[in-house]
This record gives structure tokens, sequence and C-alpha cells, in this order.
């Protein structure tokens, strides 16, 4: 059997996990509101915003 040690999750990783969470506490607490679009969840780029710059990086790596 082959031992494979997995490195601790980045803390970013652990951050938007708990802001998720309270996301849907939010949602579950008030879903009329949202759905209406008088409430709206925050967007931190600390957070969510590097996943679309190395989604974008890899793609114009890839045009040939």
């Amino acid at each position: 059997m082959i031992r494979v040690s997995k490195p601790r999750s980045p803390q970013k990783l652990i951050e938007g996990a708990h802001k998720t969470s309270k996301d849907c506490q939010a949602y579950d607490a008030s879903p009329a509101e949202f759905r209406a679009g008088t409430k709206r969840f925050s967007f931190f780029k600390e957070i969510y915003g590097h996943a679309r710059s190395t989604v974008k990086c890899t793609r114009l790596h890839m045009v040939v």
C-alpha cells in the first residue's frame, strides 16, 4: 500500500466554505427576498476572485 499524505486545505478554501454556509443560512431565512431581488449576496474578490483569473489564464494558454 502506498501512503499518501495530503496537505491541509488552503485558508481561502476554508473561508469560502464558511461564507457559503452563511449565505445558505441567509437564503433559508428569507428566500422570497432573494428571489425578488430585494436582498443580494455579496461577492468577495479575496475569496472567489482568483478562480476566474486562473480559468481565464488557462484558457488563454490553451489557444494555439
